[in-house]
């Protein structure tokens, strides 16, 4: 068992956070999906993860008042994962969201994957489907400002998505994928936050290493 004391999976009553669960306690890690906010807020590390509509996503998060404790995590300079739309609620503007405000931690705005750029191929939106990344090496910090590197595995990932991140400041780490010739980040990385555009928990073995190497790391911070 890690020295973890816990890994807090947010429960936004999204998709995938039982599959997400599954994968990191088969990696022997404590974690548990909650919304308690004395659960959150004491946890050694935060996990936001789903495949959902932002708008629904923030709508539960506003309804659970939770909210100003995931800002209150971002600044205790707790590791926190974000994962698809759990990616997109941390910048300050999305166009997916009709109801709702995102949480406005981050800056950068998140577009629908124009249609028209794809007609000639017929494609169709959400991207759905594994993309190859190569390795490459990204930097977090802790709550004291020691930068410590985290390798994100070489392999396949599996990405399900509408919108994408289209503009964001220059100081943001990032990986993109070539999706017909639109340019769309696959990582981003600020200080104790790293953001996936990608699945890790259904990934297969990439996503699998990618969690687990990642938990190795932000468990000594």
């Amino acid at each position: 068992m890690s020295n973890i004391k816990l890994i807090a999976i947010l429960d936004n009553d999204s998709g995938n956070l039982t599959s997400l669960k599954n994968t990191i306690d088969a990696l022997g890690y404590y974690c548990k999906i909650t919304n308690e906010k004395k659960d959150i807020l004491n946890s050694d590390q935060l996990i936001i993860a789903g495949a959902s509509n932002v708008d629904y996503t923030m709508q539960n998060i506003n309804n659970q008042e939770l909210n100003r404790t995931i800002r209150e995590c971002y600044n205790m300079q707790k590791p926190i994962l974000g994962i698809c739309a759990g990616m997109q609620i941390m910048f300050n503007k999305s166009e997916e969201n009709k109801k709702t405000s995102t949480l406005n931690i981050l800056s950068g705005e998140f577009k629908k994957i124009p249609n028209q750029f794809l007609s000639e191929d017929h494609i169709k939106v959400p991207n759905t489907g594994l993309f190859y990344i190569k390795e490459k090496k990204i930097q977090l910090s802790n709550k004291n400002k020691k930068i410590y590197d985290f390798i994100v595995p070489e392999g396949n990932y599996y990405f399900q998505h509408s919108y994408y991140l289209s503009s964001f400041k220059s100081d943001i780490t990032h990986i993109d994928i070539n999706y017909h010739n639109i340019m769309i980040p696959a990582l981003v990385a600020k200080e104790n936050f790293l953001g996936l555009q990608f699945h890790p928990e259904i990934s297969g073995r990439s996503g699998i290493k990618f969690i687990n190497d990642y938990l190795k790391k932000t468990h000594k911070i």
